[in-house]
């Protein structure tokens, strides 16, 4: 299962796959977790945070979209920071041009468990891989006490930024923020025993990038012939997008429209 960036520059692509997230998150967060006040006659969880400066990472696999994350910049909006404040009572930094926040975590429903666990190892390790296309140095969240264990169990050691407090709905949350050390994502990937790397960002519309799907960006990964390979490369250079390869199959495809 790969993971896509989805930003301002190239959400046209990804219409279909942004509205199964909104739906996903409804289900999840609404339906399974109760969370009453998502409730949505449309079945769609929209918040004032997604926005132009949101981006999502999608565990997908084709069309179909499994699970996803939406990742904040710190400096410019922050859920914890603007909705939570009163959960951050340490002297640590919360914001800055290195700190992004992670929101609206959803790898899946429990109706689809195998789905759900790998692309929770997606998503996890694809956080990671972003980090570093971004210069990202920490993550914050805000999330319920049981979910901290989590975060303890693949070794990312995060750290509370204040006391757990209770919330509206009667449960326990906390403000939590985590370094993304160099050896994490070494770490994280023999832990859950992928090598090859996840994410997958596809270039902005444009008179080149426009013509190129999602979907031809996975087919780049996991190609075990070198004429397959260099036959999908040389695809894909003509439409525009330049492709690096390490070995003998792809495994980096270099693309333009970052945020």
């Amino acid at each position: 299962m790969k993971v896509h960036v989805v930003t301002n520059a190239n959400r046209s692509l990804y219409a279909k796959a942004l509205e199964r997230m909104h739906q996903l998150r409804h289900q999840v967060f609404v339906q399974e977790l109760g969370w009453t006040d998502l409730r949505s006659d449309d079945g769609l969880e929209v918040d004032d945070f997604d926005g132009d400066d949101a981006v999502y990472l999608l565990a997908c696999e084709e069309d179909e979209c499994f699970g996803s994350v939406r990742m904040l910049p710190t400096w410019r909006r922050s859920m914890l920071s603007e909705i939570w404040p009163e959960f951050i009572s340490t002297q640590e930094r919360a914001t800055g041009p290195d700190i992004w926040e992670w929101t609206r975590w959803c790898p899946g429903t429990i109706a689809r468990r195998h789905e759900l666990v790998r692309a929770r190892k997606a998503l996890f390790l694809a956080a990671l891989e972003y980090a570093g296309s971004r210069n990202i140095k920490t993550y914050i969240t805000f999330c319920e006490t049981r979910y901290f264990g989590q975060l303890e169990e693949i070794g990312w050691r995060p750290r509370p930024l204040g006391l757990p407090r209770a919330t509206p709905e009667g449960a326990h949350a906390l403000g939590v923020i985590w370094d993304v050390t160099p050896n994490l994502l070494g770490e994280t990937r023999l832990l859950f025993k992928i090598d090859e790397p996840v994410l997958i960002e596809a270039p902005a519309p444009g008179s080149a990038g426009g013509r190129i799907q999602p979907w031809m960006l996975e087919r780049l990964y996991g190609l075990s012939s070198v004429d397959e390979a260099q036959a999908v490369e040389d695809l894909l250079s003509r439409v525009g997008a330049p492709v690096h390869r390490r070995g003998c199959s792809l495994q980096t495809v270099q693309v333009a429209g970052r945020a």
